[in-house]
């Protein structure tokens, strides 16, 4: 499993937050297999071989902080 905290993701990362479009786009998606797809699919344009679990992991993490962060 990849680390996310890894540079390349991270540069992945930031790629997408620093594209509107893009960043639109995944933001849209509504289905979880959806964006995993198209998530492997952008990290493969750039080079990065992201695995389905690396992108769940991601995944979680994120909705982890955003209910972190969202506590009243």
């Amino acid at each position: 499993m990849a680390d996310i905290s890894d540079p390349a993701f991270q540069a992945l990362r930031q790629s997408i937050h620093d594209t509107p479009s893009l960043h639109e786009y995944l933001f849209n998606l509504t289905d979880p297999d959806d964006f995993i797809a198209a998530a492997r699919q952008l990290a493969s344009i750039h080079g990065h071989d992201l695995k389905e679990e690396d992108v769940r992991q991601s995944m979680h993490a994120g909705r982890k902080a955003w209910i972190e962060r969202n506590r009243t």
